[in-house]
C-alpha cells in the first residue's frame, strides 16, 4: 500500500472509500456527474437519481454513491468511466472491489492506494 498525500486526481474505474463527497468532488479533475441524491454545495453538473436506465453514454465521468444506488444499477454502468464511492466500507463496496481497476482508501486523514490497474498492491510497495 502506498501512502500518498490528498492532493491527487482520481481517475474513473477507481472505488474511493473513507473520505466525504466533497473531498472527492476535489479529487476530481474534470467535469462530472453524481448518481445519487443531490446534496448542497457539490460541483456536479448533474445528478441522476438512483434506479434510472443508464445506457447513454456520458462525456465525463459519473460518480457513484454506493450508498445510494441499487445492484441494479450497479449493472448498467460502464466502470471505465465511473468513480465509486462509499464513505463506509459496505458491502456494496465490496462487490465494486473485486472488479474495479483501482482502489483508494483514507483512514486518519491518510490515503492509500490498495489496488492500481487491477493489482493488489503490497504493503511496502510504492
Amino acid at each position: 500500500m502506498k501512502d500518498q498525500k490528498s492532493n491527487y486526481f482520481v481517475q474513473p474505474g477507481t472505488l474511493v472509500v473513507g473520505t466525504d463527497k466533497w473531498h472527492l468532488e476535489n479529487m476530481v479533475n474534470s467535469d462530472f456527474l453524481w448518481m445519487g441524491f443531490p446534496f448542497d454545495n457539490s460541483r456536479a453538473k448533474g445528478f441522476i437519481s438512483p434506479g434510472k436506465d443508464l445506457t447513454i453514454k456520458t462525456p465525463f465521468p459519473i460518480l457513484v454513491d454506493l450508498e445510494e444506488c441499487t445492484e441494479i444499477d450497479l449493472l448498467g454502468f460502464d466502470h471505465e468511466n465511473c468513480i465509486f464511492f462509499s464513505e463506509k466500507w459496505i458491502c456494496t463496496a465490496s462487490k465494486v472491489a473485486s472488479i474495479i481497476k483501482n482502489i483508494t482508501f483514507f483512514k486518519d486523514d491518510r490515503q492509500f492506494t490498495i489496488k492500481r490497474e487491477y493489482e493488489i498492491l503490497g504493503r511496502n510497495e510504492k
